[in-house]
């Protein structure tokens, strides 16, 4: 029986990345395997390798132990691996899913403040979530009036750059800490001249203040919590794994990327014997599970992301931010191998139940 072509959509870079047999992150034997697993015939291609026109795609399969490249028929489900960030590409993705494609996750690049701003309308969420509010001088008044430590933060920013935390070390004066390169930077700076000084390091860009989480520590560093959250083979929402991500000693940010280290939960609980692990786990997934289901009514087709939530010392949890894309490399690093290859399974077995859908339909 022929098997229907499963089609992953990526970024040009790791389309260029295949024909030299360098694919970073991207483990693409895992989806070849899932697809297997699920009866598909798995390739990968970028958005302009599509042609809606002919209705074509020219796609990377894997075949005869090496790739190749195959003008294929545009899969009828595609999972979209690829972060797009202009209009113009935002246009080529509706009309590919105007088509009758089912393309799911096909945008994930949702601005932090507009989540932070979704999730704060719900009561049920608010204790979860930071003070936040856009980045101008009457607030930056405001924040500094009402929390001793706060963060300017990216509304678009990835992997922790750009973020830059603010401490009152003093009546009218501030510490702001910020990484350059692998080093740490600390700069005093005085309560009247702050905005002036964020703002010539923020430039046109789209900033916002967030009061800062009080984190619980793991040998004294700031540690949070990566949530992978994926559609299944039912159609619905299931927690795939967790991993611990602590900061370099000196340091405030956990990203990996920014020399952050990757720990089991369990042992990142330790430090808080009161704490039970069990417990922690249970409330962080239900939570994740509460926002994921909410959001999803919001932002179409969205199938497979990743959370990240700060616990403070008595096991509450803050929510971070929410990956549109989630790099799944943390539960290689932290040696959780099975939860690895399972991040790359779920979204194949989610196309399946799609799929099987779209035939029933037909039928």
């Amino acid at each position: 029986m022929k098997r229907e072509w499963l089609g992953i959509l990526v970024n040009d870079g790791l389309i260029e990345g295949i024909k030299k047999q360098q694919t970073g992150h991207e483990k693409l034997d895992f989806y070849l395997e899932a697809g297997n697993k699920y009866g598909f015939s798995t390739c990968f291609f970028s958005l302009r390798d599509i042609s809606l026109k002919t209705n074509r795609v020219n796609a990377f399969i894997y075949s005869g132990g090496k790739w190749k490249q195959k003008k294929l028929p545009i899969p009828k489900v595609i999972h979209n691996r690829a972060i797009f960030q202009s209009k113009s590409n935002w246009q080529r993705s509706m009309k590919l899913v105007n088509s009758g494609v089912q393309l799911f996750n096909f945008w994930n690049r949702y601005g932090k403040m507009y989540i932070g701003r979704l999730l704060a309308s719900q009561p049920e969420f608010i204790s979860h979530i930071p003070e936040t509010l856009p980045f101008t001088s009457q607030h930056v008044k405001e924040m500094m009036e009402r929390f001793s430590s706060f963060l300017l933060k990216p509304n678009k920013g990835t992997v922790g750059e750009g973020i830059i935390k603010l401490d009152k070390v003093d009546e009218g004066v501030w510490k702001a800490s910020y990484r350059s390169g692998k080093k740490m930077v600390q700069a005093t700076i005085q309560e009247n001249q702050l905005y002036s000084k964020l703002k010539k390091i923020a430039g046109n860009g789209e900033y916002f203040l967030q009061e800062t989480i009080p984190l619980a520590t793991y040998h004294g560093s700031p540690f949070d919590i990566r949530v992978s959250v994926q559609k299944d083979g039912t159609g619905d929402w299931s927690i795939t794994g967790l991993m611990g991500k602590a900061a370099r000693p000196g340091h405030f940010l956990s990203n990996v990327a920014q020399g952050g280290k990757v720990f089991k939960v369990e042992e990142l609980l330790q430090e808080y014997p009161q704490l039970s692990g069990e417990k922690v786990i249970h409330k962080i997934n239900q939570l994740a599970l509460s926002m994921v289901r909410f959001l999803s009514k919001s932002l179409p087709h969205l199938a497979d992301v990743g959370f990240d939530f700060g616990i403070d010392e008595k096991g509450h949890p803050y929510f971070i931010e929410m990956n549109g894309r989630d790099q799944r490399y943390s539960f290689k690093k932290g040696g959780e191998s099975a939860i690895w290859k399972l991040t790359y399974e779920k979204p194949v077995a989610y196309a399946r139940f799609l799929m099987d859908q779209q035939k029933g339909v037909q039928q």
